[in-house]
């Protein structure tokens, strides 16, 4: 899998500097996550990556332009058309850790994204923080699903308190 030839084609789609920034996050969190499982690490940084392409020009039919996502990308596989189609519905089985990781990352960075926003460094970011406004504190970044973040995580196996330490140091290292 071709990372420049994804870049290529979420630019192609993405023009919000805020989604493409969160596409490289969710990218390098799962990059993180495949290498604690002994995964696919270049699988599931491409999908990271390509994930939302569609949410940028059609918000109302993401996710859903499976056949041009196929035709433009024909190293996306079924599983990974299964993760995109998990990731945006709790009902839709997850039956792989690649799916399962997309589900627990995506909205995890974002929350990270906005944890951020008080906390300038991910290095300075503790766990139970990051924890604190995942269970607690709802009203932190209120539009984040955390049900998705949860299933996901439960779903993955990682025991929350270590993925968020593991995506939390991935992000230091590459954004501060």
């Amino acid at each position: 899998m071709d990372r420049q030839k994804a870049l290529d084609f979420l630019h192609k789609y993405v023009t919000n500097e805020y989604q493409l920034h969160h596409a490289e996050m969710v990218e390098t969190a799962m990059r993180v996550a495949a290498k604690q499982l002994g995964e696919d690490e270049e699988k599931f940084g491409f999908l990271g990556l390509i994930h939302d392409w569609d949410f940028d020009q059609w918000p109302t039919e993401h996710p859903g332009r499976y056949d041009q996502l196929q035709a433009e990308l024909p190293e996306v596989d079924p599983e990974m058309l299964d993760a995109i189609k998990g990731h945006a519905d709790l009902n839709f089985p997850r039956t792989t850790k690649l799916m399962q990781a997309l589900l627990a990352l995506d909205e995890l960075s974002g929350l990270f994204y906005a944890y951020h926003k008080m906390v300038p460094k991910y290095a300075d970011m503790k766990v139970s923080s990051i924890n604190k406004k995942l269970t607690k504190e709802l009203s932190f970044a209120a539009k984040i699903n955390r049900q998705d973040i949860l299933t996901g995580i439960q779903e993955l196996g990682i025991p929350q308190d270590q993925l968020i330490e593991i995506v939390r140091d991935a992000f230091a290292a590459k954004y501060d």
